[in-house]
């Protein structure tokens, strides 16, 4: 994944919550970038955009604990939360599954029995 530098300005309104601006504009450069990376590794549209907006509100709660001065950069740390939550969300969510039950299908067969070719 290439992702943009990110000015340390923006990072650093990040850890204001009340900053509207700030996190639209963070939202407007990652966001996309996110939902690449899970369309990549196979998840459907709507899950990786749902998958994105969850990392966006993870960074929100993590912000505070980056350390800028740290050894990983502002955009490997990023990667890492998103890629962690990819693979959650591959290996850990259950399939979907049809939800009718056996009474359902047991009527749709019962009903095509009866309803088929009459024999003389």
């Amino acid at each position: 994944m290439n992702l943009p530098d990110t000015r340390a300005s923006l990072i650093a309104r990040l850890g204001n919550s009340g900053d509207v601006d700030a996190w639209q504009e963070f939202s407007e450069v990652y966001r996309p970038i996110i939902v690449r990376m899970a369309l990549s590794r196979g998840l459907q549209s709507a899950d990786a955009d749902d998958l994105a907006q969850s990392i966006l509100l993870s960074v929100s709660r993590a912000i505070e604990r980056w350390d800028p001065h740290g050894t990983a950069k502002f955009r490997t740390w990023l990667k890492r939360i998103a890629d962690n939550a990819i693979l959650n969300t591959l290996t850990r969510t259950k399939p979907d599954r049809a939800a009718g039950s056996t009474t359902v299908d047991q009527l749709i067969h019962a009903t095509s029995r009866s309803e088929g070719p009459a024999s003389d």
